[in-house]
């Protein structure tokens, strides 16, 4: 009955340790991906966010993003 009861503790401290290692491997693959698509700089995110930015802003310096007002003739 001994070897029983430990074989049981054992199978659970195995399990313990497995959920710690996927736990701790799924942390730093997070980690990375948040480096590469949200705080980098360099980003997957401030690349489309600078790309829009300079859409809206024109090609040409005197546009500047703004509307422009035209009149209609009657």
């Amino acid at each position: 009955m001994k070897c029983l009861n430990n074989e049981k503790g054992q199978t659970m401290t195995e399990y313990i340790l497995l959920i710690l290692v996927v736990t701790v491997i799924a942390i730093s693959v997070f980690k990375k991906l948040d480096e590469y698509l949200i705080t980098n700089p360099d980003s997957f995110l401030s690349t489309y966010l600078l790309s829009y930015k300079s859409t809206l802003e024109g090609g040409n310096a005197n546009f500047e993003g703004r509307y422009l007002r035209f009149k209609v003739r009657r």
